[in-house]
């Protein structure tokens, strides 16, 4: 089984392996030697629910993806990524640039850098849509479970953090023939990040009563309310997917299943944890 990177962008810019299947000529699982080369990924994406690290909008938000991906045997990748949200509205919804590097920095031990602009629609209503640009950088640990860290930085006309834990498992399920293999990659991530919370309090000023002019004055009360704009980190989000998978030499089909329970200090309207269904088609030349 060959690892190909392919670079997507759900909204911040992720960094997602693509396991294609490859056996040699006599069908064994011996894995042959691949020589390294320019590679040109498409995808075509349904999710019924777009999210921004686990949290949603007032109202469902179905979206379809495409994207294009080319990734050089030097690490580098070039990505453009294309929005539809499913909804009354015309045209497409965002449009994203982005570019990565990927590098090894021991045995099992890799890391990456990814930037991405985005050109949002007038009146986007998705959550992310203030911030334009997004800047991260990310180091995985693979031996048993494949273990990362991610840090965002999110930027445009507002500013905010994001650090992701994650954990996963690739489990073979085996295959229906030589050329085709079927994987389940059980995967959890904690995310923290910053809110913006505004914070008024009222300050009352008394002033005592005194004789003008022979007559007397009442006392003076006087209010004034002041509005104080405040960031915090808290923890947003933990997210359990499921993603079930049939590959083969040149492309991939992946079902997705996501379940995200928001933070308890996430301001929201309904605690009801949210559930997504994604389900992709990957053909790489």
């Amino acid at each position: 089984m060959i690892k190909i990177l392919l670079l997507l962008i759900p909204f911040t810019i992720v960094a997602t392996q693509i396991s294609l299947a490859q056996t040699n000529q006599k069908g064994t699982d011996t894995v042959p030697e691949v020589k390294k080369k320019t590679t040109l990924t498409l995808a075509a994406i349904y999710n019924t629910n777009a999210d921004y690290y686990g949290q949603t909008a007032d109202k469902k938000l179905p979206y379809v993806l495409a994207n294009a991906t080319l990734s050089f045997p030097f690490k580098l990748s070039f990505s453009i990524s294309s929005y539809k949200l499913l909804d009354s509205t015309k045209g497409v919804t965002a449009t994203i640039l982005g570019l990565g590097y990927d590098f090894s920095l021991a045995k099992n031990l890799n890391a990456g850098l990814n930037y991405s602009h985005t050109f949002n629609a007038t009146n986007s209503p998705l959550l992310q849509a203030a911030n334009t640009d997004n800047a991260s950088a990310n180091i995985n640990y693979k031996y048993w479970l494949t273990t990362g860290l991610t840090l965002d930085f999110a930027f445009g006309d507002e500013q905010d953090n994001f650090l992701t834990f994650s954990s996963s498992k690739e489990i073979d399920l085996g295959s229906f023939t030589d050329k085709d293999v079927i994987s389940l990659e059980p995967r959890i991530e904690i995310v923290g990040g910053t809110q913006h919370f505004y914070q008024s309090y009222t300050t009352t000023q008394r002033e005592r009563g005194r004789i003008l002019g022979g007559i007397f004055q009442k006392p003076k009360v006087t209010t004034a309310t002041t509005t104080v704009a405040t960031t915090k980190f808290n923890l947003l989000s933990y997210n359990f997917s499921l993603p079930l998978s049939y590959n083969r030499s040149n492309y991939m089909i992946e079902a997705t299943y996501k379940l995200s329970i928001l933070g308890k200090k996430v301001e929201t309207v309904s605690r009801t944890p949210n559930s997504f269904f994604n389900l992709g088609f990957y053909y790489q030349f």
